[in-house]
């Protein structure tokens, strides 16, 4: 699997996707690009203003927006490639943390980092999970939330 590294929006690519009712739809890159920089926009608005002690309590919210953009079935190289517009670090999540189910270490992950309260670290973590172990091909599942470590 190649993660995305760039916005798709930048080289100018397309790619095909799959709509939320299994309809294949063709995404000019910088559709991408632009969607990724929306979903950035529409989380840091909907955290505005937000104390770093509340941000937890925006998980329902924050769900709710990022399903908007991303959704089960599209291709994993469009949705990449919306993380990476909207400015997340992509990565496998096996290389963020261990865990005994080799179906979670096979999700993909953006982490953004939010400000935070004095020893702690906050991220905005959205999770996507592949149609099968190993295959890359279209989104299984997306799942979104906040957290705090504190160190």
């Amino acid at each position: 699997m190649v993660l995305a590294t760039g916005c798709a929006g930048a080289s100018g690519t397309s790619s095909i996707s799959t709509s939320s009712a299994g309809h294949k739809q063709f995404v000019p890159g910088d559709a991408l690009g632009n969607a990724g920089k929306s979903l950035r926009s529409a989380i840091d608005h909907e955290l505005d203003g937000v104390p770093p002690e509340k941000l937890e309590d925006k998980n329902k919210a924050i769900s709710v927006l990022v399903g908007q953009y991303l959704k089960p079935g599209m291709t994993f190289k469009d949705a990449q490639a919306i993380l990476t517009a909207a400015g997340l670090r992509v990565t496998k999540r096996e290389n963020i943390m261990r865990h005994p189910r080799p179906d979670y270490r096979d999700d993909v992950v953006g982490d953004l980092v939010l400000p935070g309260r004095m020893f702690s670290k906050t991220e905005l973590v959205i999770s996507l999970s592949p149609k099968e172990i190993g295959d890359y091909s279209t989104v299984n599942g997306v799942n979104a939330g906040i957290s705090t470590v504190w160190l």
